[in-house]
């Protein structure tokens, strides 16, 4: 037994076939600009949420990138702020304390604090000597190469005149 279709009933079916084709890429695609809207409408939820926090607290990205991550338990490189990891198992399973890793980590946080509030003095020259620098070798520069084309009797660094005959 098979099948036999005419070619009109082929024609239709394949019609029929582009046309849900059709439908479907458009589902994709609604499916897909609804995700990213909806992500987007996340995203600026959070945003305003912190531009809110920051005017409340009065931190500026700045600042707030500066802050170094704080954590509740911290061993040398190791730090977390849940105790059920492995590490702080095996910390306390060897004699150490919660409280000496918290200990730890409030140390840290006093340290990069005196860190950040230490004043440096910074190596900078004014503008003036800057200048004057610059200048100074200008001049040296351009009278270096004309002096001895020089006939307008003008005078040097050492206050000795250029070009003049004596």
């Amino acid at each position: 037994m098979t099948l036999q279709f005419d070619s009109d009933e082929v024609a239709r079916l394949k019609a029929e076939r582009a046309e849900l084709d059709k439908k479907i890429k458009l589902a994709e695609k609604d499916t897909k600009v609804n995700a990213l809207v909806d992500s987007w409408l996340n995203m600026e939820e959070y945003k305003s949420e912190l531009k809110a926090l920051q005017a409340k607290y009065r931190f500026s990205k700045e600042e707030l990138s500066k802050c170094p991550t704080l954590y509740k338990y911290r061993d040398g490189k190791r730090r977390t702020n849940d105790e059920n990891t492995d590490w702080v198992k095996e910390y306390i399973s060897k004699g150490g304390s919660i409280s000496d890793l918290e200990n730890n980590a409030m140390n840290f946080l006093t340290r990069e604090a005196t860190k950040q509030l230490r004043q440096r003095r910074k190596k900078t020259t004014s503008k003036a000597q800057t200048v004057s620098k610059k200048s100074v070798a200008k001049k040296s520069s351009s009278a270096s190469k004309g002096d001895a084309k020089r006939s307008d009797g003008g005078v040097d660094k050492k206050g000795i005149g250029v070009g003049s005959t004596l």
